[in-house]
């Protein structure tokens, strides 16, 4: 029985990786420390994560279209 299933969702069905490139090299919680670390953010780690989670829900409301396969 198939308990789970990982699908690329990203570049197959939408192309919004103008949305990670900021974050390419890090996790979303790494993210949140190298701008408290680098940039003085005072908010807590979790604040932050949650700020870049709607800016992302956001951006794949507004932004990110479908992509166009053509079948042959």
């Amino acid at each position: 029985m198939l308990k789970g299933a990982i699908f690329d969702f990203d570049g197959t069905i939408v192309d919004s990786m103008f949305i990670w490139e900021t974050f390419a090299a890090f996790t979303l919680e790494q993210a949140a420390e190298h701008y408290q670390k680098h940039y003085g953010v005072t908010l807590s780690a979790e604040e932050i994560v949650s700020g870049i989670n709607k800016m992302v829900l956001q951006s794949y409301s507004t932004k990110v279209k479908m992509k166009y396969i053509q079948m042959q």
